[in-house]
C-alpha cells in the first residue's frame, strides 16, 4: 500500500475516533509517535504509518459502547477478546473497510481484525507512590506478556509483531506461563491493572505498551487536561504534560532521530528504516 494512501486511511480513522469520543465524553489525547508529529510538525511523522492513542483504562468499557452505538465500520478490540493464541497488549480500534495485506493466506478467528488497518490504544492507569512498587508494578506487567508468550504461535505471513524474547521472558514463558490458560493470565492481569483504581497517586503507567517501554513514571498532572494542536490541518487534544511526557519519552524530541531508530510497520514503506 502506498504510505500516502495509509496516512489518509488512518488520518479518516483518526477523525472518526475524535468525532465519536466528544460526542460520548470520552477522555483522549493523541500518543506516542502521533502525538510527537503533532507537536514537532503538525503531521504525520515522514516514515510514520500508523496512529496512537491514549485513553484512561477505566473507560475502556464506554469506549467499546460508544464504537460499537456511533460507528457501523469501526470495531473495538481488547487482548481478552483472543482466545486461541497471543499476539500483544495492545487495544486496537480498527477499520474493515482497509486491510494491510491481501494475502493468500488470510487471518482468521482471532487473527482476523489484525489485518485491518487500526489505531493502537494506550491505557493509563493508575500507579503507586513509592519507587520501588512502581518497579515492581513494571516487572509484573513484563511477566504477564512473558507468561502469555507461551502460547503465541509464529505465523508465515509476517503480518504479526512478534516482542524478541529476553532471557527473563524465555524462562517464564517455559517454566510459568504454559501451565496456565491464557483466560487465566488475562483475568489475574486485568485484577492487577485495578489495583491501584481510585487511588489519588501522583503516577500513571501505561501498562500495555510494547514490553521495552512499559514504565509506571508517567506523572498525573501531565493528563489532568489538555491541549488542541494542528495535526494534518485539523485540531486534535494532546495531554497538558505533552511537554514532559515527550521528553521522558524521546528526550530532545524536537530533533528527529537518526534512521536506525525509526519505527516502520508497514512492509512497503521504504521511507524509514525497520
Amino acid at each position: 500500500m502506498d504510505i500516502k494512501m495509509l496516512k489518509e486511511i488512518l488520518f479518516g480513522i483518526l477523525v472518526d475516533l475524535d468525532e465519536c469520543f466528544k460526542k460520548n465524553g470520552i477522555r483522549y489525547f493523541l500518543d506516542s509517535g502521533t502525538a510527537l508529529g503533532a507537536v514537532r510538525e503538525h503531521d504525520f511523522i515522514e516514515w510514520d504509518d500508523d496512529i496512537d492513542i491514549c485513553v484512561f483504562d477505566e473507560d475502556l468499557p464506554r469506549i467499546k459502547a460508544a464504537i460499537e452505538k456511533e460507528n457501523n465500520h469501526l470495531h473495538f478490540w481488547a487482548p481478552e477478546m483472543m482466545t486461541t493464541d497471543f499476539c500483544n497488549f495492545t487495544v486496537r480500534i480498527y477499520d474493515d473497510r482497509y486491510t494491510w495485506y491481501d494475502g493468500s493466506k488470510p487471518l482468521t478467528g482471532d487473527f482476523e481484525p489484525f489485518n485491518y488497518i487500526n489505531a493502537d490504544i494506550f491505557c493509563l492507569s493508575e500507579a503507586p507512590n513509592s519507587a520501588i512498587a512502581r518497579k515492581a508494578v513494571k516487572y509484573r506487567h513484563l511477566i504477564y506478556t512473558a507468561q502469555s508468550i507461551a502460547h503465541r504461535k509464529q505465523r508465515e505471513d509476517g503480518l504479526i509483531p512478534f516482542t524478541k524474547k529476553t532471557l527473563l521472558m524465555k524462562i517464564v514463558s517455559n517454566i510459568a506461563g504454559k501451565p496456565f490458560k491464557l483466560s487465566t493470565i488475562f483475568r489475574s492481569r486485568r485484577k492487577y491493572i485495578e489495583k491501584y483504581r481510585g487511588k489519588e497517586g501522583l503516577y500513571y503507567t501505561k501498562y500495555n505498551y510494547t514490553p521495552r517501554h512499559v514504565e509506571a513514571e508517567f506523572r498525573r498532572e501531565w493528563y489532568d487536561g489538555f491541549v488542541n494542536v494542528l495535526f494534518h490541518g485539523r485540531e486534535f487534544p494532546v495531554c497538558k504534560g505533552y511537554d514532559e511526557e515527550l521528553t521522558y519519552m524521546y528526550g530532545d524530541y524536537m530533533t528527529p532521530g537518526n534512521k536506525d531508530n525509526r519505527i516502520v510497520h508497514l512492509r512497503e514503506n521504504t521511507s524509514g528504516e525497520d
